[in-house]
């Protein structure tokens, strides 16, 4: 792990990873203790952890890709899988062997609640809000809140525009508060469970969590039927929620930078990950094109699961240019 002097002199600092992140690379571990020394079994588990998260997001992504492709058809799934390993592995290192890195967790999790998206039943969104608490405990600010209700947003669209059931909203809230809830659980914040936390997983996010749940249980019970009450409807639960949260833990709290000033001024300019990928000239030339060839493919597409991936590919493609991490 790569130590930064700028802070805490003469030590450092030393970044570390999320505690699901932990357990992962503990159970790859396991194997190797059985003819290793502990910190050597430790250290192989780390070197083979992100390539075998790569084989198991590579599986799913074969698997989502087959609901277009057909059952027989493998040809295209096949092709681009070869182009996801060759993109990944060479380019954003993000799989690399020796790098036990939370966002190589973060992809796989992203990649099943896209497939859960393409073909959504009331079972599997409950099966995505768990995964998708999964992405908050790893990484609650701001990969994993973005992620969670990124996911949510596609819902949304399509209980309001496409007459989608709101169960699967419903039942996609209710994993994500119990999920969060128990992660919060068994993992809170070092500083005790009465630490408010907006970058680590706190009780901010389980309040979060339960009071989206509470306002889709609303929205369920009401049911309603014309677009514009159930836009109306959906903004009052979101205000109340909003109103809520603030009220409980204070604006100042909620809304605290997630880096602070120092950080941001030692951390941040050393961490590659948080640059744009495009030069600042003439980045928003190429974000306001894509942007409308999206909308544009959106607005034509009939097929839910395209409207899904293509809505997650529009709220990502920014923070993708923007910010480096987000590109995978």
């Amino acid at each position: 792990e790569k130590i930064f002097p700028f802070t805490n002199c003469p030590n450092g600092e030393v970044l570390h990873f999320t505690r699901i992140n932990d357990i992962i690379w503990l159970f790859f571990s396991l194997p190797f203790m059985a003819f290793m020394p502990l910190k050597s079994a430790i250290f192989a588990g780390g070197l083979i952890f992100s390539p075998l998260i790569f084989i198991a997001t590579s599986a799913l992504l074969l698997c989502g890709l087959k609901k277009f492709a057909g059952e027989t058809d493998f040809q295209k799934p096949a092709l681009f899988i070869f182009a996801f390993a060759l993109i990944f592995l060479a380019k954003t290192m993000v799989f690399e062997f020796g790098r036990p890195d939370h966002h190589s967790l973060m992809l796989l999790i992203a990649t099943f609640l896209s497939i859960s998206l393409i073909k959504p039943t009331s079972k599997n969104m409950l099966f995505a809000g768990i995964f998708g608490a999964c992405g908050i405990w790893t990484s609650s600010a701001p990969e994993g809140l973005l992620l969670a209700y990124s996911v949510l947003a596609v819902l949304v669209i399509g209980e309001i525009f496409y007459n989608q059931p709101f169960d699967f909203a419903y039942k996609y809230t209710l994993g994500l508060f119990l999920g969060t809830a128990f992660a919060f659980a068994v993992n809170p914040p070092f500083e005790g469970y009465l630490y408010f936390d907006n970058t680590r997983l706190s009780l901010i996010h389980v309040t979060i969590c339960a009071l989206t749940f509470l306002s889709f249980a609303v929205v369920k019970k009401i049911n309603p039927s014309e677009k514009l009450t159930k836009l109306a409807l959906l903004g009052c639960c979101a205000l109340f929620s909003i109103t809520a949260l603030f009220l409980i833990f204070g604006y100042k709290t909620v809304l605290t930078p997630v880096y602070d000033e120092k950080i941001a001024a030692y951390f941040v300019p050393y961490i590659s990950e948080m640059k744009p990928i495009l030069p600042q000239e003439c980045w928003y030339f190429v974000l306001g094109a894509f942007e409308i060839v999206l909308l544009f493919r959106l607005f034509k597409c009939k097929n839910f699961g395209y409207i899904a991936l293509y809505t997650l590919f529009f709220i990502y493609l920014p923070f993708a240019v923007l910010i480096r991490r987000f590109l995978p």
